[in-house]
C-alpha cells in the first residue's frame, strides 16, 4: 500500500515530474508553473504555492501517467537512481 500523500511545495512537485521528463515551459501563467513532455496529451499545471492540495497533485499523477508507487519512490532516491528511473520509463539514455 502506498503512503499518504501530504500537501507538497511547487518546487517538490517540479523536481518529481522533472524525473519523469517533464520540463518548465517558457510560458508563465500567472502564478501557475506549466510543464511539458514531447508526447503528452496536455501539460501538468502547478499552482506556484508553498502547500498544494492533494487533489491538484494526484491530478497531476494521473495526467503525467505515472504510478503513485513511482511518485513516492522519485521523492525518495539520489539523483543517480532517480536517472535510472527515469531512463525506464522513457525508454532513452541520459548519459
Amino acid at each position: 500500500m502506498s503512503p499518504k500523500l501530504v500537501p507538497q511545495s511547487a518546487k517538490t512537485l517540479v523536481k518529481v515530474f522533472g524525473m519523469f521528463g517533464f520540463a518548465v515551459s517558457k510560458r508563465r501563467p500567472g502564478d501557475h508553473i506549466a510543464m511539458r513532455k514531447s508526447g503528452a496529451i496536455r501539460p501538468l499545471i502547478i499552482p506556484d504555492k508553498k502547500d498544494i492540495p492533494v487533489f491538484i497533485i494526484l491530478n497531476n499523477i494521473r495526467t503525467a501517467g505515472i504510478s503513485r508507487e513511482d511518485y513516492f519512490y522519485s521523492r525518495t532516491l539520489p539523483m543517480t537512481d532517480l536517472l535510472m528511473l527515469y531512463e525506464r520509463k522513457c525508454g532513452c539514455r541520459t548519459t
